[in-house]
């Protein structure tokens, strides 16, 4: 049981052990990502050296007009969640397993065996720390981000990993045959909750070959659409467009299938929506790369003008608003660029259009 309760087994010892294993555990997790910190130390670096623009304060100057409210969040909402299931079902699998969790607490206190030395603290531990996420990041920290249904499906993840871990401990906790019937019955429920999304996960999967969860997903366009993006032509397609660049070259790509790019041929700067938005974006523009490939037009490439009305859309929260007022503010700058260059190749297919362009020496 000890692998399954870390925060008993670390309560149970003392001061001092405790804290070499906090310290160990830092250590060996920093090593573990030491790599990827290194990886991308220049960014980080670029940033707080300052000096960069900062296109989501930039892109204010590109966006006109009033910012329309924000729908309020509704926890016992039942209308379908865009990963599946409802705000309900998320809050009704979130209440019981607070309680479960408020319950091993009060048995903790009051110095139960089977909680002190058990699976108790653990189990706490993981179903407070859930019930925070839910119902306290959903209505206090979602606006901040993308609003609560996206930040619901970052939090989707773990709960299910703590519901798993909690149904476990929570039939531990209680010896013989009831802790086994509880979990049973618990686990049913949470089922019952879930079962008409997992129906529709199948279908999808067995009718259109996808489990994608949000709306629209099995529309004839779409699907066709993540064919040809995935596809030996979109492959070759790319290829060809990165063949007239010279090998070697920095490459500005901004384009809806950069997995095809090959990022030993080229030292690629790869931008995204996302990514426009990161204290570090204007590094893209400020390392003189001399060649653009540019997806312009596209399913998934947002033309400037919807970059410009995005952020006053009601489904727009505080991150979404910046967000798209960075990427329309280094769509601006970036197209004053490609304005200044040389027009090198173009491809068009169906509704998709890319073009590469090679830029005149930036003044250092």
């Amino acid at each position: 049981m000890r692998s399954l309760s870390p925060f008993c087994w670390l309560c149970r010892r003392r001061g001092g052990d405790g804290l070499r294993w906090l310290l160990s555990a830092g250590l060996w997790g920093g090593i573990f990502v030491a790599p990827w910190i290194l990886a991308n130390a220049p960014n980080y670096m670029a940033a707080l050296r300052g000096g960069l623009p900062n296109f989501a304060v930039e892109g204010l100057q590109l966006v006109n007009g009033p910012v329309a409210a924000n729908p309020g969040l509704d926890l016992l909402s039942t209308t379908r969640a865009v990963m599946g299931g409802s705000f309900l079902d998320f809050t009704i699998t979130t209440a019981i397993l607070l309680v479960l969790a408020i319950g091993a607490a009060i048995l903790c206190v009051r110095r139960q065996p089977q909680a002190v030395n058990g699976p108790g603290i653990a189990l706490a531990a993981a179903g407070i720390a859930v019930g925070a996420g839910v119902f306290l990041m959903l209505p206090v920290v979602s606006p901040l981000l993308s609003g609560p249904y996206n930040t619901l499906r970052f939090l989707t993840p773990t709960l299910i990993g703590s519901t798993v871990a909690i149904l476990i401990l929570a039939g531990d906790l209680i010896p013989g045959r009831k802790g086994g019937i509880l979990a049973l019955g618990l686990s049913a429920i949470g089922t019952a909750l879930f079962w008409p999304t997992m129906i529709e996960r199948v279908h999808y999967a067995w009718q259109y070959h996808t489990i994608r969860a949000f709306p629209h997903a099995t529309e004839p366009l779409l699907l066709d659409y993540i064919h040809d993006s995935v596809g030996a032509a979109r492959r070759d397609q790319i290829a060809k467009l990165q063949a007239q660049v010279p090998v070697g070259e920095p490459i500005i790509a901004w384009v809806g299938s950069p997995y095809f790019l090959d990022f030993r041929r080229n030292p690629i700067i790869d931008v995204e929506l996302a990514g426009t938005a990161t204290p570090w974006a204007a590094q893209a523009l400020a390392m003189n790369a001399r060649y653009v490939i540019w997806q312009h037009q596209g399913l998934v490439m947002e033309p400037f003008d919807y970059l410009r009305r995005a952020p006053r859309a009601s489904w727009a929260y505080d991150y979404d608003r910046r967000m798209h007022r960075a990427a329309a503010a280094f769509a601006s700058r970036l197209a004053g660029l490609v304005q200044t260059g040389a027009l090198i190749g173009s491809l068009h297919d169906k509704d998709e259009s890319w073009v590469v362009v090679r830029l005149p020496p930036q003044p250092k």
